[in-house]
């Protein structure tokens, strides 16, 4: 008897986890934020079924938080809190079932507004993971704030972002179609970017996104060596890899430096990419190029990254050291030296009559 309790005991926890499908020590928030414009009409149901069976059923478990943003010219909270039960990830199944691709306009700056409201529900260090998914490119109604006549992300929106870019969250930027701004958004964000065809499957989506849980984090602030000088040397970081199933490849593509002496310069002298192996952490040096400067000073420094995954927090507040050509001082006192000879020279090799001619001009 006492070995039939314990058999069915395990049937239970066993159940328990394949329901959950999760076997995390740990809670996460998940925030989800989705494009339900009209032009998604085609690719809504395929990315219904990928929430529904990949986030819901597989990942999220008891005490992570969910929080479903929709958006299009119009962006709303459709759901926020914890997940308590298996009732409470059917209610948010049965959520995602009635979302229906009916929008007009894409306001990306207007969700990611919604996003920041949702930012104190006093989670603290928990890890953070961000999915937008939109077929389409900032596309603001005239009456917003973030309305472009270009399509554009204008001023407002770069302000907006900043406030994620900082926090260490998991980005992940999902552009179905070639006409998706994934890319373009993924730069503002400084996160990971994956693209799907147009009549993508869930399959399809489930194939690009890749490990969700799987986070590759920045473990200190760089280190900048010092400049030669040309201003070339190695920004050091130590990057962890950690929840993949695989190796992950991240390559880094440029690297921004915002100060008051340069804005959105880049330093990277070429695009680096860094094989990582899962649970595991490994130093890279970056080759840059800082420009010249007499004096150190504080600036910001933004990692942007190619196709694949990305690595975060991407923004820092670094010390830029002083870049002193040594070289250009010594030829410009070289160039003096020979100016002050020249000069001697001339008023040396002048003659007796010249100074004569000279004092009978100011007589007259």
């Amino acid at each position: 008897m006492n070995k039939k309790v314990i058999f069915l005991i395990i049937l239970f926890f066993l159940g328990f986890f394949v329901m959950y499908g999760d076997t995390r020590t740990s809670n996460i928030d998940v925030y989800l934020v989705l494009d339900k414009s009209l032009s998604m009409v085609e690719e809504i149901e395929s990315v219904k079924e990928y929430v529904e069976e990949k986030i819901v059923k597989e990942i999220l478990m008891p005490g992570d938080n969910f929080t479903l943003i929709l958006f299009y010219g119009k962006a709303a909270v459709v759901n926020r809190g914890a997940v308590v039960s298996g009732e409470d990830k059917n209610t948010i199944r049965k959520i995602v079932e009635s979302v229906e691709a009916d929008g007009h306009f894409t306001d990306i700056g207007n969700a990611l507004d919604k996003l920041a409201e949702t930012l104190d529900s006093g989670t603290g260090s928990r890890r953070k993971y961000l999915l937008l998914i939109t077929d389409g490119k900032q596309e603001a109604p005239p009456e917003s704030k973030y309305y472009s006549p270009d399509h554009s992300f204008n001023h407002e929106f770069l302000k907006n972002v900043k406030i994620i870019q900082k926090k260490g969250w998991k980005i992940e930027i999902l552009g179905i179609g070639v006409e998706s701004a994934a890319k373009e958004l993924a730069e503002k964000l400084s996160g990971s970017y994956s693209e799907v065809p147009e009549n993508a499957s869930s399959e399809d989506i489930e194939k690009s996104i890749g490990d969700f849980l799987g986070t590759v984090t920045a473990k200190d602030t760089p280190i900048l060596g010092k400049p030669n000088k040309n201003g070339r040397t190695d920004l050091e970081i130590t990057l962890t890899s950690k929840d993949y199933k695989s190796d992950v490849t991240v390559t880094i593509d440029k690297i921004l430096l915002n100060s008051p002496y340069s804005k959105g310069l880049n330093i990277l002298q070429n695009p680096v990419s860094v094989k990582l192996v899962p649970d595991t952490e490994k130093k890279i040096a970056l080759p840059v190029s800082l420009p010249p400067n007499k004096e150190s000073y504080n600036a910001e420094l933004s990692f942007l990254f190619s196709k694949g995954e990305s690595f975060s927090p991407a923004v820092y507040q670094v010390s830029i050291p002083a870049v002193v050509n040594n070289s250009l001082l010594v030829y410009s006192i070289i160039a003096g030296v020979v100016i002050l000879f020249i000069v001697v020279f001339i008023i040396r090799t002048r003659k007796p009559a010249d100074y004569d001619e000279d004092k009978n001009k100011k007589g007259r």
